[in-house]
């Protein structure tokens, strides 16, 4: 399996330096009031920067990677599913940095055993202003991940294969932090509903995983 996840991965990181599908793929996924670039240029040059990190690793003849449930709080990405990550701190050297930090915090990964693949498109999270730099990295043994109660209710490891498979992808009803309801396209892993800004960075993953 090494032969083939070293492959994989060298082939993702050729397609993600050959050129991003970026916002084109990102709004296959997006909730139908998203609009391309459609926000303040002036809120986006003032938002706060975070990261996120896609780790991937081998599993017996599967290559997985990792979403966290965010807890329950005050806030509006309350009980979601993402990928771990969060806020660059001022010490962060680069937002790559942030990605690490943040999911060595969320779920105990070992950062010194994480190499980094390649960065694929930031997205703007206008309710939130947040800019979001997604990292693609790697790791060749299945991480042992211990969850911070405080930030994450569960983990959830899925098959990068469950991305490829069109049954995965689904339209549903999402209720909002606000009570809200909206139609909007998701994916469905594990039984978890994936929307809004990680579906939209999924989307562009999984462009690039048909490159490979």
């Amino acid at each position: 399996m090494s032969n083939f996840f070293l492959d994989f991965v060298s082939g993702l990181g050729r397609s993600i330096n050959t050129g991003l599908p970026g916002e084109s793929a990102q709004l296959k996924m997006a909730p139908r009031f998203r609009k391309p670039s459609g926000f303040d240029l002036t809120k986006r040059a003032t938002a706060k920067q975070g990261a996120v990190l896609i780790l991937l690793y081998p599993e017996g003849n599967k290559i997985n990677s990792i979403l966290i449930k965010r807890t329950s709080y005050d806030g509006h990405h309350s009980s979601q599913v993402s990928f771990p990550g969060g806020k660059k701190e001022d010490s962060d050297e680069n937002l790559f940095i942030t990605a690490l930090r943040e999911s060595e915090e969320e779920i105990g990964i070992d950062k010194t055993k994480v190499e980094l693949v390649g960065a694929i498109s930031n997205l703007y999270i206008p309710v939130s202003n947040f800019n979001v730099h997604p990292f693609v990295a790697k790791t060749m043994v299945k991480p042992a991940l211990s969850l911070n109660e405080r930030e994450v209710d569960f983990i959830i490891e899925f098959d990068l294969q469950q991305l490829i498979s069109e049954g995965t992808r689904e339209q549903r009803n999402i209720k909002l932090a606000n009570g809200l309801e909206i139609n909007t396209p998701c994916y469905n892993i594990n039984g978890n509903i994936v929307w809004g800004a990680t579906a939209m960075i999924m989307s562009e993953l999984k462009a690039l995983i048909k490159e490979v």
